[in-house]
Protein backbone atom coordinates (compact mmCIF):
# COMPACT_ATOMS: atom_id res chain seq x y z
CA UNK A 1 0.00 0.00 0.00
CA UNK A 2 1.36 3.31 -0.95
CA UNK A 3 0.96 6.15 1.19
CA UNK A 4 0.87 10.24 -0.31
CA UNK A 5 4.50 12.07 1.11
CA UNK A 6 1.97 15.29 1.34
CA UNK A 7 -1.61 14.56 2.51
CA UNK A 8 -0.62 10.92 4.35
CA UNK A 9 -3.31 9.44 2.66
CA UNK A 10 -3.08 5.36 1.45
CA UNK A 11 -3.38 4.64 -2.45
CA UNK A 12 -5.62 1.81 -2.44
CA UNK A 13 -4.81 -0.57 -5.84
CA UNK A 14 -8.58 0.27 -7.34
CA UNK A 15 -8.38 3.75 -6.04
CA UNK A 16 -5.59 5.85 -7.34
CA UNK A 17 -2.29 3.69 -7.85
CA UNK A 18 -2.22 4.27 -11.56
CA UNK A 19 -1.97 7.74 -10.81
CA UNK A 20 0.17 7.54 -7.98
CA UNK A 21 3.96 9.76 -8.87
CA UNK A 22 6.34 7.43 -7.93
CA UNK A 23 9.12 9.52 -7.74
CA UNK A 24 7.35 12.26 -5.82
CA UNK A 25 5.61 10.17 -3.60
CA UNK A 26 2.43 11.70 -3.73
CA UNK A 27 -1.14 10.55 -5.19
CA UNK A 28 -2.53 11.81 -8.21
CA UNK A 29 -5.21 14.58 -6.37
CA UNK A 30 -1.58 16.10 -4.53
CA UNK A 31 0.24 15.98 -7.88
CA UNK A 32 -2.32 17.85 -9.98
CA UNK A 33 -2.49 20.60 -6.30
CA UNK A 34 1.52 20.89 -6.18
CA UNK A 35 1.55 21.61 -10.10
CA UNK A 36 -0.98 24.28 -9.71
CA UNK A 37 1.03 25.69 -6.93
CA UNK A 38 4.17 25.64 -8.78
CA UNK A 39 2.96 27.56 -11.34
CA UNK A 40 1.60 30.13 -9.04
CA UNK A 41 4.86 30.37 -7.86
CA UNK A 42 6.72 31.07 -10.85
CA UNK A 43 4.36 33.93 -11.62
CA UNK A 44 4.91 35.43 -8.61
CA UNK A 45 8.75 34.55 -8.83
CA UNK A 46 8.74 36.48 -12.17
CA UNK A 47 6.78 39.41 -10.55
CA UNK A 48 8.94 40.49 -7.76
CA UNK A 49 11.91 40.48 -10.27
CA UNK A 50 10.60 42.59 -12.88
CA UNK A 51 13.08 45.54 -11.67
CA UNK A 52 15.86 43.09 -12.06
CA UNK A 53 16.42 42.83 -8.59
CA UNK A 54 15.72 39.40 -5.40
CA UNK A 55 15.99 41.25 -2.40
CA UNK A 56 16.28 39.14 0.74
CA UNK A 57 12.55 40.44 1.61
CA UNK A 58 11.28 39.10 -1.97
CA UNK A 59 13.06 35.93 -1.27
CA UNK A 60 11.53 35.17 2.38
CA UNK A 61 7.82 36.18 0.99
CA UNK A 62 8.22 33.49 -1.85
CA UNK A 63 9.39 31.17 0.69
CA UNK A 64 6.74 31.95 2.94
CA UNK A 65 4.14 30.97 0.11
CA UNK A 66 5.85 27.69 -0.93
CA UNK A 67 5.77 26.28 2.69
CA UNK A 68 2.02 27.47 3.46
CA UNK A 69 1.57 25.31 0.01
CA UNK A 70 3.38 22.43 1.77
CA UNK A 71 5.63 22.07 -1.17
CA UNK A 72 9.48 21.82 -1.27
CA UNK A 73 11.17 24.65 -1.68
CA UNK A 74 14.03 22.72 -3.98
CA UNK A 75 11.52 21.72 -5.81
CA UNK A 76 10.10 25.02 -6.44
CA UNK A 77 13.57 26.42 -7.25
CA UNK A 78 14.41 23.40 -9.32
CA UNK A 79 11.07 24.44 -11.55
CA UNK A 80 11.97 27.75 -11.83
CA UNK A 81 15.52 27.09 -12.59
CA UNK A 82 15.45 28.35 -16.29
CA UNK A 83 13.98 32.11 -14.86
CA UNK A 84 16.59 31.85 -12.19
CA UNK A 85 18.78 31.51 -14.97
CA UNK A 86 17.63 34.17 -16.64
CA UNK A 87 17.94 36.77 -14.05
CA UNK A 88 21.29 35.59 -13.31
CA UNK A 89 21.79 36.53 -16.71
CA UNK A 90 20.05 39.97 -16.94
CA UNK A 91 21.88 40.83 -13.50
CA UNK A 92 25.51 40.27 -15.67
CA UNK A 93 24.49 42.03 -18.54
CA UNK A 94 23.11 44.84 -16.66
CA UNK A 95 26.55 45.18 -14.55
CA UNK A 96 28.46 45.09 -17.48
CA UNK A 97 26.83 47.68 -19.98
CA UNK A 98 29.62 50.59 -18.36
CA UNK A 99 32.75 48.25 -18.62
CA UNK A 100 32.84 48.11 -14.72
CA UNK A 101 31.92 45.42 -12.31
CA UNK A 102 31.74 46.51 -9.19
CA UNK A 103 32.64 44.27 -6.02
CA UNK A 104 28.91 44.74 -4.61
CA UNK A 105 27.27 43.90 -8.71
CA UNK A 106 29.66 40.70 -8.06
CA UNK A 107 28.50 39.65 -4.87
CA UNK A 108 24.73 40.16 -6.07
CA UNK A 109 25.69 37.48 -8.79
CA UNK A 110 27.69 34.95 -6.65
CA UNK A 111 24.34 35.29 -4.12
CA UNK A 112 21.75 34.98 -6.84
CA UNK A 113 23.34 31.48 -7.81
CA UNK A 114 23.29 30.23 -4.05
CA UNK A 115 19.97 31.70 -3.04
CA UNK A 116 18.37 30.00 -6.15
CA UNK A 117 20.13 27.02 -6.23
CA UNK A 118 21.59 26.94 -9.79
CA UNK A 119 23.45 23.86 -10.50
CA UNK A 120 27.34 24.32 -10.67
CA UNK A 121 27.15 23.13 -14.28
CA UNK A 122 24.47 25.31 -15.32
CA UNK A 123 25.94 28.74 -14.00
CA UNK A 124 29.56 28.05 -14.68
CA UNK A 125 29.37 29.16 -17.81
CA UNK A 126 27.90 32.80 -16.59
CA UNK A 127 30.52 32.68 -13.52
CA UNK A 128 33.35 32.22 -16.03
CA UNK A 129 32.26 35.64 -17.63
CA UNK A 130 31.38 37.54 -15.16
CA UNK A 131 35.40 36.42 -14.01
CA UNK A 132 36.02 37.43 -16.78
CA UNK A 133 34.71 40.99 -16.76
CA UNK A 134 35.98 41.11 -13.40
CA UNK A 135 39.57 40.94 -14.76
CA UNK A 136 38.79 43.37 -17.41
CA UNK A 137 36.93 45.52 -14.91
CA UNK A 138 39.80 45.22 -12.59
CA UNK A 139 42.41 46.25 -15.77
CA UNK A 140 40.09 49.71 -16.76
CA UNK A 141 40.89 51.15 -12.76
CA UNK A 142 44.81 50.47 -13.38
CA UNK A 143 45.72 46.99 -11.90
CA UNK A 144 47.40 45.43 -14.95
CA UNK A 145 48.69 42.09 -14.77
CA UNK A 146 52.42 41.14 -16.24
CA UNK A 147 52.84 38.51 -18.38
CA UNK A 148 55.72 36.97 -19.71
CA UNK A 149 56.07 38.31 -23.59
CA UNK A 150 57.08 36.63 -26.23
CA UNK A 151 59.67 38.89 -27.89
CA UNK A 152 62.89 40.98 -25.85
CA UNK A 153 61.76 43.78 -24.11
CA UNK A 154 64.22 46.72 -22.66
CA UNK A 155 65.58 46.00 -19.15
CA UNK A 156 63.05 47.83 -17.52
CA UNK A 157 59.72 47.66 -19.76
CA UNK A 158 57.28 45.08 -18.36
CA UNK A 159 54.63 43.57 -20.72
CA UNK A 160 51.09 43.94 -19.74
CA UNK A 161 49.20 42.32 -22.79
CA UNK A 162 49.84 39.75 -25.45
CA UNK A 163 47.72 39.00 -28.17
CA UNK A 164 46.91 37.99 -32.21
CA UNK A 165 45.81 41.12 -34.14
CA UNK A 166 44.87 41.65 -37.63
CA UNK A 167 45.51 45.14 -39.14
CA UNK A 168 43.14 46.78 -41.58
CA UNK A 169 45.07 48.54 -43.92
CA UNK A 170 42.25 50.63 -46.07
CA UNK A 171 44.01 51.61 -49.58
CA UNK A 172 42.04 53.46 -52.52
CA UNK A 173 40.08 50.72 -53.57
CA UNK A 174 40.67 47.62 -51.48
CA UNK A 175 41.44 46.75 -47.70
CA UNK A 176 44.29 44.42 -46.80
CA UNK A 177 44.91 42.67 -43.96
CA UNK A 178 47.92 42.39 -42.17
CA UNK A 179 47.66 39.47 -39.42
CA UNK A 180 50.08 40.18 -36.62
CA UNK A 181 49.69 40.37 -33.01
CA UNK A 182 50.02 43.01 -30.19
CA UNK A 183 52.46 43.50 -27.13
CA UNK A 184 51.41 46.25 -25.10
CA UNK A 185 53.91 47.52 -22.39
CA UNK A 186 54.81 49.53 -19.95
CA UNK A 187 56.57 51.90 -22.27
CA UNK A 188 55.02 52.01 -25.70
CA UNK A 189 52.68 49.70 -28.18
CA UNK A 190 54.24 47.19 -30.53
CA UNK A 191 52.35 46.29 -33.56
CA UNK A 192 54.32 43.01 -34.74
CA UNK A 193 53.90 41.21 -38.22
CA UNK A 194 55.86 38.84 -40.67
CA UNK A 195 56.27 41.86 -43.22
CA UNK A 196 56.69 44.61 -40.69
CA UNK A 197 55.25 45.95 -38.15
CA UNK A 198 55.53 49.57 -35.96
CA UNK A 199 55.61 51.15 -32.50
CA UNK A 200 53.18 53.26 -30.84
CA UNK A 201 54.01 55.50 -28.13
CA UNK A 202 51.17 55.58 -25.84
CA UNK A 203 51.30 60.05 -25.78
CA UNK A 204 50.20 59.40 -29.81
CA UNK A 205 47.30 57.31 -28.84
CA UNK A 206 43.73 60.33 -29.03
CA UNK A 207 41.30 57.53 -28.89
CA UNK A 208 40.33 53.78 -28.38
CA UNK A 209 36.92 52.19 -29.44
CA UNK A 210 35.98 49.10 -29.63
CA UNK A 211 32.98 46.60 -31.00
CA UNK A 212 32.50 43.20 -30.67
CA UNK A 213 35.83 41.65 -32.56
CA UNK A 214 37.76 44.48 -33.29
CA UNK A 215 39.49 47.78 -32.03
CA UNK A 216 39.64 51.32 -33.55
CA UNK A 217 43.36 53.65 -32.63
CA UNK A 218 42.86 57.09 -33.77
CA UNK A 219 46.34 58.50 -33.55
CA UNK A 220 48.30 61.97 -33.59
CA UNK A 221 50.17 60.05 -36.68
CA UNK A 222 49.37 58.55 -39.47
CA UNK A 223 51.54 55.07 -39.35
CA UNK A 224 49.10 52.79 -37.00
CA UNK A 225 45.87 54.75 -37.00
CA UNK A 226 42.78 51.94 -38.12
CA UNK A 227 40.93 49.55 -37.29
CA UNK A 228 42.64 46.42 -35.49
CA UNK A 229 40.65 42.33 -35.66
CA UNK A 230 41.37 41.18 -31.96
CA UNK A 231 40.27 37.74 -30.50
CA UNK A 232 39.04 39.64 -26.95
CA UNK A 233 38.21 43.38 -27.84
CA UNK A 234 37.14 43.66 -24.68
CA UNK A 235 40.38 42.90 -23.05
CA UNK A 236 42.48 44.77 -25.70
CA UNK A 237 40.74 48.20 -25.43
CA UNK A 238 40.90 47.91 -21.76
CA UNK A 239 44.55 47.32 -21.51
CA UNK A 240 45.77 50.42 -24.54
CA UNK A 241 42.79 52.95 -22.64
CA UNK A 242 44.57 52.01 -19.31
CA UNK A 243 48.33 52.23 -20.59
CA UNK A 244 47.51 55.76 -22.38
CA UNK A 245 45.86 57.24 -19.36
CA UNK A 246 48.72 55.99 -16.92
CA UNK A 247 51.12 57.64 -19.46
CA UNK A 248 48.77 60.84 -19.89
CA UNK A 249 48.85 60.79 -15.89
CA UNK A 250 44.74 60.72 -16.02
CA UNK A 251 43.24 58.38 -13.75
CA UNK A 252 42.11 55.42 -15.12
CA UNK A 253 38.32 55.44 -14.77
CA UNK A 254 35.51 55.09 -17.44
CA UNK A 255 34.87 58.57 -18.94
CA UNK A 256 32.08 61.10 -18.34
CA UNK A 257 29.93 62.95 -20.97
CA UNK A 258 30.50 61.88 -24.40
CA UNK A 259 31.38 58.63 -23.16
CA UNK A 260 29.91 54.45 -24.06
CA UNK A 261 27.77 54.20 -20.76
CA UNK A 262 24.49 54.02 -20.75
CA UNK A 263 22.07 54.88 -17.77
CA UNK A 264 20.90 52.47 -15.46
CA UNK A 265 17.26 53.52 -16.66
CA UNK A 266 18.06 53.21 -20.45
CA UNK A 267 19.41 49.90 -19.41
CA UNK A 268 16.28 48.65 -17.54
CA UNK A 269 13.81 50.25 -20.07
CA UNK A 270 15.43 48.43 -23.18
CA UNK A 271 15.37 45.23 -21.40
CA UNK A 272 11.52 45.27 -20.19
CA UNK A 273 11.08 46.39 -24.16
CA UNK A 274 13.07 43.39 -26.01
CA UNK A 275 11.97 41.09 -23.41
CA UNK A 276 15.44 40.20 -22.05
CA UNK A 277 16.49 38.30 -25.12
CA UNK A 278 18.02 39.29 -28.85
CA UNK A 279 16.00 41.52 -30.89
CA UNK A 280 17.62 39.47 -33.90
CA UNK A 281 17.28 35.71 -32.91
CA UNK A 282 15.25 35.67 -29.32
CA UNK A 283 18.44 34.02 -27.66
CA UNK A 284 18.50 34.39 -24.05
CA UNK A 285 22.18 34.29 -22.55
CA UNK A 286 25.45 35.71 -23.82
CA UNK A 287 23.16 39.53 -23.99
CA UNK A 288 25.05 42.53 -24.79
CA UNK A 289 23.99 46.15 -24.92
CA UNK A 290 24.35 47.05 -28.89
CA UNK A 291 24.20 50.99 -30.07
CA UNK A 292 21.79 50.81 -33.05
CA UNK A 293 23.98 53.09 -34.65
CA UNK A 294 27.21 52.37 -33.29
CA UNK A 295 29.45 54.59 -30.77
CA UNK A 296 31.94 55.07 -32.98
CA UNK A 297 29.84 56.92 -35.64
CA UNK A 298 28.07 59.45 -33.36
CA UNK A 299 25.43 57.05 -31.79
CA UNK A 300 23.80 57.91 -28.52
CA UNK A 301 23.31 55.86 -25.66
CA UNK A 302 19.57 56.37 -25.37
CA UNK A 303 16.00 53.92 -25.56
CA UNK A 304 15.70 54.50 -28.88
CA UNK A 305 19.50 53.76 -30.13
CA UNK A 306 20.19 50.98 -27.75
CA UNK A 307 19.03 47.34 -28.30
CA UNK A 308 19.52 43.81 -26.86
CA UNK A 309 21.87 41.30 -29.14
CA UNK A 310 23.32 38.05 -28.29
CA UNK A 311 27.20 37.74 -28.36
CA UNK A 312 26.74 35.88 -32.28
CA UNK A 313 24.36 38.80 -33.41
CA UNK A 314 26.91 41.62 -32.23
CA UNK A 315 29.46 39.76 -33.80
CA UNK A 316 27.71 39.51 -36.90
CA UNK A 317 26.45 43.08 -37.06
CA UNK A 318 29.92 44.64 -35.96
CA UNK A 319 30.22 48.00 -37.02
CA UNK A 320 27.20 48.31 -39.37
CA UNK A 321 23.96 50.60 -38.97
Amino acid sequence: MSVCSRCGKEVGVLSGLLTFNKQTNRCGKCESEVRNILNQFRQSFIQVCQDGILSNQKLQWLYGNISREQVDWNEALSFIRGDALHLMERALTLAAADGIITEDEAQYIYKLQQQLAIPPDLSRPLLERLQHLRYVSNIRQGNLPVVRPSIHLESDEKCHLEIAAAYQKVNTRSVKIIPGRFVATSKKLHFLSQTGGWTIQWSKIMRVERDSHSIYLELSTKTGNGCYSVSDSLLAEATIDALTRMSKRQLVMPQNGSSRHIPQDVKLAVWQRDGGKCVQCSATSYLEYDHIIPFSRGGASTIGNVQLLCRRCNLEKSDRI
